[in-house]
Parts: structure tokens; sequence; C-alpha cells
């Protein structure tokens, strides 16, 4: 029989290991999909968590007092000392909006709706003098004359116009101005609002036999007290709002609101003790950004393309290495910009990141660094994003954004 026509009872070893490589490199194949297609996942369950979250805000908001200026209070920081004042007493007054201190004639000043933070930052600054460039008073925690190309824990930072740049007043009920004694015993109150109850708390026993049990708050009033009495919520999110002038509707009062929904907020950390410290009162200097305040950032917008055609656009943004570069697909930012008619007020959107570059070094300033960050969002309602420093807020966390148009 010819060799050619011979039949094999099995197969070689070669056959064999080349069909097991055959069989890894597709094992391989399907692990490296498996952290992405879970990461898209958690995007994806977040984005649902996070819309039906949003509108049941926005509902609350309808039905309360957050959109009277008569009856929300900021701290005020124009005087030494520290207080606060109503925000209907400063109807025109909007910070970081040069010239004429921030007057803007026959306008609503911005704010941000957040007494959850500001019941934890029961320090306030004084900004009679110069200390760094934190100020928890306003959205976000930096001051109206801070800029990122320098570090936050600079002792001094430049004042007058252009080192200007738009802030949001941070709000509060009334209620919050009283004693720090007060302000403690409604923080359970304040969190229920602004803090989603799902998601029940657990103990889990080691013991198999044993059932899980739920947590929950216990009274500790008299003879009352050790019952339970409130189910503990592991309260992953939770939410602030900002109110800024419309870009679309032109009508007296027209204004934005715009629901953030934030995943495990920090609030502000402290270098020298972030077990027990909630204000940016007198923050040490530290090499490490990490170090830093980093719920909300800044960084500064060098070039940007696109926001034509309702498609978003790209944006080149740079900070100094004080200021921590995480930036990540899926949050949302907020850019903000002097508007370039003095009589207006600032311009605030935000933006939903779609895709950023590794960082690099920074080409605008030395010892900073520099990323390339893709935007899904509206167009942007000014000539251009350079002429007049722009500001992109980075939320840490920030998951989703509802908005809808409202009149005051």
């Amino acid at each position: 029989m010819s060799k050619s026509t011979q039949k094999r009872n099995g197969i070689t070893l070669i056959e064999v290991m080349f069909a097991m490589g055959v069989m890894l490199i597709g094992l391989l194949g399907i692990a490296s999909v498996i952290p992405v297609a879970a990461n898209y996942a958690r995007q994806t369950l977040e984005n649902d968590i996070g819309t039906v979250y949003a509108s049941h805000a926005v509902a609350l908001i309808n039905s309360s007092k957050f959109l009277e200026p008569k009856d929300l209070v900021f701290v005020n920081d124009e005087t030494p000392g520290l207080g606060s004042d109503y925000l209907r007493n400063r109807p025109r007054r909007e910070p970081g909006n040069f010239p004429a201190a921030g007057f803007q004639v026959g306008t609503t000043p911005s704010f941000c709706i957040d007494p959850w933070f500001l019941n934890h930052a029961l320090s306030y600054r004084d900004t009679s003098g110069s200390v760094n460039g934190f100020h928890a008073g306003v959205f976000p925690y930096y001051d109206s004359d801070y800029s990122p190309a320098v570090s936050p824990n600079a002792t001094a930072m430049p004042t007058g116009d252009p080192n200007q740049f738009p802030r949001l007043w941070r709000v509060f009920p009334e209620i919050i101005t009283g004693s720090p004694a007060l302000s403690r015993r409604i923080g359970g109150a304040i969190q229920s609002v602004f803090q989603n109850d799902d998601s029940l708390s657990m103990e889990f026993p080691d013991d198999p036999t044993l059932y899980p049990q739920q947590i929950a708050y216990t009274s500790q009033v008299g003879a009352a007290s050790n019952i339970a009495v409130r189910r503990l919520a592991e309260g992953h999110y939770s939410w602030i709002a900002t109110v800024t002038p419309s870009n679309s509707v032109i009508a007296a009062g027209a204004m934005k609101l715009s629901v953030v929904i934030i995943r495990d907020r920090v609030f502000v950390p402290h270098p020298s003790n972030p077990l027990t410290s909630t204000s940016p009162l007198n923050y040490a200097v530290s090499a490490d950004a990490e170090s830093n305040a980093t719920n909300e950032r800044l960084a500064l917008i060098t070039g940007a393309i696109g926001f034509v055609g309702g498609l978003g656009g790209s944006v080149t943004v740079e900070a100094s290495t004080d200021m921590n570069d995480s930036i990540k697909a899926g949050q949302w930012v907020m850019l903000s910009q002097r508007n370039f008619n003095p009589s207006l007020p600032a311009v605030h959107v935000w933006y939903e990141v779609n895709n950023v570059s590794e960082p690099s070094p920074s080409t605008s300033f030395t010892g900073g660094w520099k990323r390339t960050v893709s935007l899904v969002g509206p167009d942007w309602p000014q000539p251009d994003m350079t002429s007049n420093a722009t500001h992109m807020t980075i939320v840490e966390n920030a998951i989703a954004v509802k908005e809808i148009e409202i009149t005051l």
C-alpha cells in the first residue's frame, strides 16, 4: 500500500499541541473581554440608576422650596468673620464674573443646591486673609481667583481682572444657619433627602446557621433607647443640583436646573486627618495630588474643536500636578466661562465624557499635566472657549445629569 493511501489510527503530538494553542488563544481572548464587558455592564446599570434617581430628585425639588431664592442661604465671605446671607439679598451677585466685583444688573445668580456638603463643612474659611485656594461656600470649592495652573495649596492667589473665574453660590435652607449642634442634629434629615435610601445594609454572619440581618438606626432617648427606628441604607448614590441661566430660552427668569447624581461621594478629605476633618480650612501643602481634595477638581481648557451641530466636541485640559489628573469615560463634567458680554452672567454647561487620552506633560505651564477629552453634549453658547478662560469642573464619580428648563 502506498504512503498516500495509508490510514492513521491517531493524531500526532504536534497536532495536539497546535490544537491546545488555538484553544488557549481563544480562552485568553475571552478573558480579556470580560473586564471590558463588566465595565460596560456597570455603566449601563449606573445610567439606569442615575436616570431614575435624577427624576426622583427633580420631583423632590419641584415639591420643595429649593428653588425659592427667598428661602436659600449662602456663605457670606464679603466681610471678615464667618456668616451667612440670603440669596435674595444678592440678586445680582455672581462670584467670579468680572467686572464690577461680579454684580450683574437684572440677572439671577447661579447657585448649587448642596445642603449636605455645607452641613459637613462646619468651619468655613475666613476669606478676609489669604489662606489657600479652597473655599467651601462656592461650587466648585475653589476661590474665584484660583487658577488650575497653580497649586490650590498656595498661600496667595492673584487678584483682579482677568484673574476672576465663575463659580456658583453653594446654597442651603435657612434652618441650617443655626448653631453647629443644630446643624449636626438635622444632618440625618438632610442625608435622607440627598442620599438614595435603596440598597439596604445587611450583615451576613460567618456562621451558616445564622440568618442575615438588616442594620438599622436605633433610638437613644430614655426608655426607648436601642430600639430600631429606621433601616440603614448603604447610600452609594447622592445628588446635588446646579441652577444656571438658560442658554436656550430667552425669557425673564429663565434658568436651567441640572441634577447631578454622584456615586460614593467624599466631601472634603484632608491630608492631616482624612477620617475626621471635613473642611477645606488650612490645607497643608502636599506634593501628592491624591492628598489634596479630589471630589471637585478644576482644569483649564487650552484648546477646543467641534461643539457645532449638537454632537459635542473635544477639548484639551491642563492643570497643576497638585490637581489629580483622573478623568474617566462615562462621568460628567461642567464647563464654565465668563460671558463675553460683561452685562450677562457666566456660562455653565454639563457634558458627558466619551473618551479621554492618557496624561502627558503640560505645554502651557511648567509642572502640570495635559489630557484630551471628548465630550458629548450641546453646542457651546459662546464664540469660543479660549478667548475668555474656560474651566472644567471634574466631579468625582458624577454618573448622570438630568436637565430641565425652569423659571424663577
